[in-house]
């Protein structure tokens, strides 16, 4: 897949007014410049402002501005290298992929599937990222799956059932489900989680590629600040009255959420478009 062919979206509160956000939307562009050639678009959100109020919104809008055939969506506190990008790109290519994640790594234990290895997040004070860039480039050079007695080349990549941000996706797919669900903003929680649903329900299985490795400060949003917690709930409130059931707990949702058909009330007309979920 050529360069041209992807264009990458980076959700962002404005920098000016947030000096943590600030940091680490330098350190996620500094690695994306030094990994790729792609076009790279920051959709900024926030409130009081020109922009979008909403991550959901900021995206859907960013996306629209785009004519490649593929779309990266990755946070701003996230650190790409140019082994990472190859990687989940080559997956997408040779295994007919539609949509594709590579796997987190983060200073904390995290969801299942992420690999927990400290090389800095959140400063003491709150205010900076002390990120040890040396630490994650050595790390993600000599990390490897045990590939040995794998039969076909997925394995040996280690590709398996599942989805988080950052994840690749074709335009048509995008397009097909209608991006984000913009009713998730201003604080956008449990967006992803929808958006995820959605392709399961239009008949794609999203994949991890557990090779492509992206360093993730973890929480440097809020989401779980006691001061947002009503944003959550309201959101997940949202989330069972827009679907009829409540999303997967962990680990399940990492991987591949079981859809209980008989309690679905969203079906829309792109239901299946790429056929059931095998």
């Amino acid at each position: 897949m050529n360069a041209t062919e992807v264009s990458i979206i980076i959700p962002s509160l404005i920098p000016d007014k947030h000096e943590l956000t600030k940091r680490a939307l330098s350190i996620c562009l500094e690695s994306l410049k030094e990994s790729t050639t792609s076009k790279v678009i920051v959709a900024y959100n926030g409130e009081g402002t020109e922009y979008p109020q909403g991550q959901c919104g900021a995206v859907n809008r960013a996306v629209k501005e785009t004519d490649t055939k593929w779309v990266i969506i990755t946070n701003n506190d996230q650190v790409w290298t140019s082994q990472a990008m190859s990687q989940l790109l080559y997956a997408v290519d040779n295994f007919g992929l539609l949509v594709a994640s590579p796997n987190l790594v983060e200073p904390q234990k995290g969801a299942p599937p992420f690999i927990e290895k400290y090389c800095g997040g959140l400063g003491t004070v709150g205010t900076d990222i002390n990120f040890d860039k040396k630490c994650f480039l050595e790390f993600a050079e000599n990390h490897g799956i045990d590939r040995t007695g794998a039969k076909s080349m997925q394995g040996r990549m280690g590709i398996e059932d599942g989805a988080n941000l950052p994840f690749i996706v074709k335009r048509e797919l995008w397009d097909l489900v209608n991006g984000y669900d913009t009713n998730f903003d201003p604080f956008s929680s449990n967006s992803d989680s929808d958006l995820f649903y959605k392709f399961l329900i239009a008949g794609v299985v999203p994949k991890r590629v557990r090779g492509s490795l992206v360093y993730h400060f973890s929480q440097t949003s809020g989401t779980f600040h006691p001061d947002n917690r009503s944003y959550w709930e309201n959101n997940r409130r949202y989330f069972i009255e827009k679907w009829g059931f409540e999303r997967a707990s962990s680990p399940e949702c990492w991987y591949k959420p079981t859809i209980p058909y008989n309690e679905l009330k969203y079906k829309p007309s792109w239901m299946g478009h790429y056929g059931e979920p095998k």
